[in-house]
């Protein structure tokens, strides 16, 4: 599974929505990928992740101020990456 993280990382946009589309959930112990922009207006989701130093989706530790590892910031939707980026300017959600 992490091999194909990291590969998705130098994929183009395009191949980057299919990949998620077809993913529902990277880890069985991490948020489903349709659930994430509900957990990122929600603080006390991403404080709790950010706690656990695991990533919401994939469960890897290491998260940066939105509960999300580096891998999954790069290949989630521009509009999730959105939401995501209003926590790591300090803004929240």
């Amino acid at each position: 599974m992490e091999l194909a993280l990291n590969v998705a990382i130098f994929m183009p946009t395009e191949l980057t929505a299919e990949y998620n589309s077809r993913m529902s959930r990277w880890n069985s112990e991490g948020l489903r990928l349709d659930q994430l922009s509900w957990a990122l207006s929600r603080p006390d989701i991403v404080r709790e992740y950010r706690k656990l130093d695991k990533c919401m989706l994939c469960m890897r530790p290491g998260v940066n101020a939105a509960g999300l590892c580096d891998i999954c910031l790069a290949i989630i939707s521009p509009e999730m990456r959105d939401l995501a980026e209003k926590w790591l300017r300090g803004i929240g959600p």
